[in-house]
């Protein structure tokens, strides 16, 4: 323990059974006194004094980092984007800021926070690397920040399924657009997924409106329903594609065709147009601490309506999202109806066209079914050797 010269003067005290760190806040709140410790060793002395000292001390290491060495450094990034770290850095500054350290050039941002006053930073985006202009000990600071912050993005290959099906069919897989359930599996639909379930079978939903559910089966049974559907010919498989994203990128399934149409003006005459009629299904998923994946999907399904003057009209559903499945659940959307009406009409030739017994050579049979488009979508977390792959 050191006291410093100018603690002087005596006090009395009587104190039992007190720590002696005790005893030694008492004394020096008494006499306007406080403490710092270094290592096993304490300093005492007046406040006043200790707050000169370290203002001193602070000035001392302030004119040794100006008269410290400026070095160069080049930091090359794998993962991240140069300047998207350079951005990130000048956001998280402190509340100070400072006089922003743009060089010449679009990719060249400040770095107050984690520079020194004679520091400064440049991106090349073409090489990803930052140019840091700096004393050493902000270099390794800025280091072991890269090195948390560069690492490789987890990656998820998202499936994919359109199917259009019977009505039929969709109940004989267990999707009924209401809250049921399926075994001993809760199957959530409606417009938002529940946290509990309901436990009774309300009505299916009224044909146009989009709904949505969580199908728990294997990616085996599910392609084995899908695979009978289409020998059966209850329905057809439009496509089954698959895209490769990251961890909280958007990746988008587009499905569609062209509607010609002609226009004609004074200036240009007749003119052929067309108009996009797409389904399109966008996907962005994260990856949650404990494996799931929550998935944000917007699908937007255009069909063909009627023609006017100004060309075909386009009808569009659109809905958007967001439910957090287990890596490998499989998401269903659906609830667009399509009704085919069909009139097939068949005559036996001369018989049918004679008056009054002619009727008995001729059929008109005219039918309708019901189809719905269901879209099926699943999430898989892959590895960095299956990414490598694709």
């Amino acid at each position: 323990m050191v006291a410093s010269d100018t603690v002087q003067g005596n006090i009395t005290l009587r104190l039992k059974d007190v720590p002696w760190d005790q005893a030694l806040d008492i004394i020096m709140k008494t006499k306007n006194l406080d403490k710092r410790r270094n290592g096993n060793v304490i300093w005492i002395a007046p406040v006043a004094e200790l707050i000169k000292s370290e203002e001193e001390e602070a000035k001392a290491i302030a004119q040794s980092i100006k008269l410290s060495p400026i070095q160069t450094d080049y930091i090359q990034l794998s993962y991240a984007k140069s300047a998207d770290v350079l951005k990130l850095l000048e956001d998280s500054r402190d509340s100070k800021g400072g006089e922003s350290n743009r060089t010449a050039g679009s990719d060249s941002l400040a770095l107050e926070s984690l520079l020194s006053a004679r520091g400064s930073a440049v991106s090349d985006s073409r090489t990803n690397t930052l140019i840091i202009n700096d004393r050493q000990q902000n270099i390794d600071k800025i280091r072991r920040m890269i090195d948390l912050l560069d690492v490789a993005v987890k990656q998820v290959m998202v499936e994919a399924r359109i199917v259009t099906a019977s009505t039929d069919f969709s109940r004989e897989l267990g999707i009924k657009w209401s809250a049921k359930k399926l075994g001993n599996s809760p199957v959530w639909g409606g417009d938002f997924q529940p946290s509990f379930d309901l436990g009774v079978d309300l009505a299916t939903n009224t044909a146009g409106t989009f709904n949505f559910g969580l199908l728990k089966i294997s990616d085996y049974m599910l392609n084995l329903e899908l695979s009978a559907l289409q020998a059966d010919g209850h329905g057809e498989v439009l496509s089954a594609p698959k895209v490769l994203t990251g961890d909280k990128q958007k990746a988008y399934i587009l499905r569609g065709t062209e509607i010609p149409y002609q226009t004609w003006s004074a200036t240009e005459g007749l003119k052929t147009e067309f108009r996009a009629a797409n389904l399109k299904l966008e996907v962005t998923p994260s990856i949650t601490p404990d494996g799931k994946v929550q998935m944000a999907l917007k699908i937007e399904k255009d069909t063909v309506g009627t023609l006017t003057s100004a060309g075909y009209l386009i009808n569009t559903n659109e809905l958007e999202t967001n439910v957090l499945v287990d890596d490998g659940e499989t998401v269903v959307l659906g609830g667009i109806f399509d009704d085919i009406k069909q009139n097939q009409y068949e005559k036996v030739p001369f018989f049918g066209d004679l008056p009054v017994v002619g009727a008995l050579f001729k059929n008109n049979t005219r039918s309708s079914a019901q189809t719905e488009l269901l879209i099926f979508v699943t999430p898989r977390i892959v590895n960095d050797s299956v990414s490598r792959n694709h």
